[in-house]
């Protein structure tokens, strides 16, 4: 019997990292989407520019090659549902996780390039719709596009280059700018004790989309 399963090729080596950026507002002093791709040049990111701003579909968060996407910038105005223009918000946060969970490559991360993206409960549902990336950034309180992108640069600069923690490049990125980056990791995130009791208070199956089903024995140990 003949395999006529449809391979998939992509334009993209496997070995090359790859940056999207999401551009959910089409103000330009909003979402310097330019500066961010230069940025991103210095660490040999192939990048890709996707706007959302008006609509999208499955195919704007679409990986360009086999391993996914290592990087997602968002830009545009957020608070604490979720990003877009200044008079609406264009999707919700847990919504662009689980949009573009399964496009995204092993160890990847996001920053959330708007204004009050750092806040827990961001986090919170932005691991809610996704278990496959590890790391997500932002801002706690409001922030020009300027300072988003210089705080983007010292956070490759040292979470990549220098191998920092992430609440260590978080915090070389918050004295870059002088406001607060934050950083949140899966790891600490989905066995904490407020993650799942927000969980359980928003009727969220935590369970479905993380690669190993959580055991009562991990629970258990997290709450030590």
């Amino acid at each position: 019997m003949e395999d006529d399963t449809l391979e998939i090729v992509y334009d993209v080596s496997p070995k090359t990292k790859t940056m999207l950026i999401l551009q959910a507002s089409d103000e330009p002093e909003i979402c310097e989407v330019d500066l961010i791709e230069k940025v991103a040049d210095l660490y040999d990111l192939h990048v890709e520019i996707r706007n959302i701003a008006d609509k999208y579909t499955k195919a704007d968060f679409a990986k360009v090659n086999a391993t996914g996407w290592d990087v997602v910038y968002i830009c545009g105005h957020g608070n604490r549902f979720g990003v877009g223009k200044s008079n609406k918000v264009v999707i919700g946060w847990r919504q662009l996780s689980q949009l573009i969970c399964m496009e995204l490559a092993n160890d990847s991360w996001f920053f959330l390039g708007c204004c009050r993206s750092g806040l827990t409960s961001v986090a919170y549902e932005m691991f809610a719709g996704c278990g496959n990336f590890s790391y997500v950034f932002g801002p706690v309180w409001k922030a020009s596009a300027g300072q988003l992108a210089c705080a983007f640069h010292t956070l490759m600069h040292n979470f990549r280059d220098e191998d920092l923690e992430p609440s260590r490049a978080a915090i070389r990125a918050s004295e870059a700018i002088n406001l607060e980056i934050r950083s949140y990791d899966r790891e600490e995130i989905i066995f904490s004790d407020s993650f799942l009791r927000w969980a359980e208070e928003n009727g969220v199956d935590i369970n479905f989309h993380y690669e190993e089903p959580l055991r009562e024995e991990d629970l258990d140990d997290a709450s030590v």
